[in-house]
């Protein structure tokens, strides 16, 4: 066997809830006559999906898993598929299982350099994104900051109006003791007067 050879691989599919192992081994019957790729396993999930947060219903994705020999029985070599080959591969499989073929795509081949022309491209969009994320952070703080100073007086002056209402609680407190103190000592005093005068009868 060569080092870089491949000679088992395995596909995922997309199926129904209508598909079973039966439509599998069509499928295989199918690759097999038409590119020689022999099936050793196929089976089916239907037990796995997701509930949707939003809705609450469960949303089961169904998909099959087949695993093939991808020898080539008269070089003992890898199989050499196309690129047309594989889009074939797709459309035996849709026609096989009755499902609708995707729309082969249309993207054309970019070069190494224009690929990495565009990988710099984005790399500057992402660091202007971040600078402008930046930016828009310390406008935030310099805004915070004018915000503390424009405050700050506020603070200071009820700082103040609190200092002087405690000053006129206690004045008021020592007021209303006072005014106790004077009310009982005109009690004493009225007694007093009371006392010398019956006395003089």
């Amino acid at each position: 066997m060569q080092a870089k050879q491949t000679p088992i691989r395995e596909g995922v599919l997309l199926i129904d809830e209508k598909h079973s192992v039966d439509d599998l081994k069509q499928v295989a019957v199918k690759l097999e006559e038409r590119f020689g790729i022999r099936t050793i396993q196929a089976y089916a999930h239907k037990d796995e999906g997701h509930w949707n947060k939003e809705t609450g219903i469960w949303k089961p994705n169904h998909h099959a898993h087949m695993v093939f020999d991808w020898t080539d029985k008269n070089t003992g070599k890898s199989l050499k598929l196309k690129r047309e080959d594989l889009a074939e591969i797709q459309t035996v499989v849709a026609e096989a299982l009755g499902l609708e073929r995707g729309i082969p795509s249309t993207k054309k081949h970019i070069e190494a350099r224009e690929y990495k022309a565009i990988k710099v491209e984005e790399d500057i969009k992402k660091v202007f994104k971040l600078q402008n994320g930046l930016s828009e952070a310390f406008k935030v703080v310099e805004t915070a900051k004018e915000m503390e100073k424009s405050i700050k007086p506020l603070k200071d002056e009820k700082n103040a109006l609190e200092i002087e209402n405690s000053l006129l609680r206690a004045n008021k407190n020592f007021l209303t003791d006072k005014n106790e103190s004077l009310r009982e000592e005109n009690k004493k005093l009225e007694l007093e007067k009371q006392n010398k005068n019956q006395m003089r009868r």
